[in-house]
């Protein structure tokens, strides 16, 4: 979209108050006094936008789902499979928070389930930290590591040999030649740990594993990171390239291939876990440092 295309509300950023922490009540307050509606405030739909996470029934799923962390005395190391057998398997029924009807191995249940846990991670009613993604593959990291620190190591030439004599003043006159002193010794440099880094940290997420023969040969000779899922990026995966891509220091670009018509979630999600992670939270309106720049391709 091009600047003079956008609203006027979205054109003037230095109105905004840049350390506002920007979550529910935060753009409830800020679509208000824009005088404009929440979605036009919010680069997803208002039910999966994280940082308009918090709503009543936001807070109703995370709190259940809380409580069933907390009664099942689950620590980390966990995966949402697992969770949903343990509640399956009990004597006595679970009920669900918004129907009170008994929580059972059906996909209606487990799409509640995943709605839940994601809702109380956003709100940090839960650590994210805690689960693990075994549905996916782990991420190939063609990125090289940031290197040790470089520095310069000034080493003096080793001496000459000393002139032990000094021709007096006739001889030098009759021999032909001009006697000149040693000089001192020329110094060198030498830099230690020095490797190439690319300016940006670059990673390529794709929703299908199918192309990594000709993706990994990419990644490879261009040093970008790869990650795969089957479907969509699972939270836990996109929690974790965060975490890299925070590590790096460096401004990042994204390219995400998606199946033909789908949204581009998941950088958005990322944005998310890099602003709770900053100083300070950036607008909703536009993508934090240094998580940015999302290409989608179908």
């Amino acid at each position: 979209m091009a600047e003079g295309d956008r609203p006027a509300f979205l054109r003037d950023e230095r109105s905004w108050d840049k350390t506002m922490s920007m979550d529910y009540e935060a753009i409830k307050a800020l679509a208000k006094e824009r005088g404009v509606r929440v979605p036009d405030l919010c680069a997803m739909s208002t039910n999966h936008d994280p940082f308009y996470m918090g709503a009543p029934a936001d807070r109703a799923a995370a709190e259940w789902f809380a409580d069933v962390w907390r009664r099942f005395s689950f620590t980390s190391g966990v995966h949402l499979r697992r969770i949903h057998y343990r509640l399956v398997s009990q004597r006595e029924p679970l009920y669900l928070w918004f129907d009170h009807k008994p929580y059972e191995n059906t996909l209606n249940c487990w799409t509640n389930l995943m709605e839940a846990a994601g809702q109380a991670r956003y709100l940090k009613l839960v650590d994210f930290d805690a689960f693990i993604d075994q549905r996916n593959p782990d991420p190939l990291l063609f990125l090289p590591s940031p290197p040790e620190p470089v520095w310069m190591n000034y080493v003096d030439e080793p001496p000459g040999p000393l002139d032990t004599s000094t021709p007096s003043l006739p001889s030098l006159l009759y021999s032909g030649y001009l006697w000149m002193p040693s000089l001192p010794a020329r110094p060198s440099v030498q830099v230690l740990n020095f490797t190439r880094q690319q300016r940006y940290h670059l990673e390529i997420w794709a929703e299908k594993s199918t192309m990594n023969d000709v993706l990994m040969s990419v990644c490879a000779r261009y040093n970008v990171n790869l990650m795969t899922a089957s479907g969509e990026l699972s939270i836990t995966q996109v929690h974790k390239a965060a975490q890299r891509i925070i590590a790096s220091g460096k401004p990042t670009r994204i390219l995400y291939l998606s199946r033909r018509g789908r949204p581009c979630p998941c950088p958005r999600r990322a944005s998310w876990n890099g602003s709770c992670r900053a100083p300070t939270a950036p607008s909703p309106l536009s993508s934090p440092a240094p998580i940015s720049g999302c290409a989608q391709s179908s």
